[in-house]
């Protein structure tokens, strides 16, 4: 509905001849949308970074969560009891 209605609205502007009001609300919204994409992968890539050197903390340490991180073989699950 809310998109319906933002559409409608953009296509009310351009037949009233307001261009420049849509081609800067466009251009807002993009700016936005990218600098949320952006935010978000800062955010990713801080848990990813904050997650390799626990790993590698542990990896130091002699521990085998170091090499095979959250996701260890099955084989190692199995033989190492």
């Amino acid at each position: 509905m809310t998109t319906a209605a933002a559409l409608l609205l953009v296509l009310w502007l351009l037949t009233a001849g307001w261009y420049t009001t849509v081609a800067v609300a466009g251009v807002v919204v993009l700016l936005v949308a990218v600098r949320r994409h952006r935010r978000a992968a800062r955010i990713r890539d801080a848990g990813l970074r904050a997650r390799a050197d626990y790993e590698h903390r542990l990896s130091l340490a002699g521990d085998p969560r170091g090499t095979f991180g959250r996701y260890p073989p099955m084989w190692s699950q199995t033989f190492g009891q």
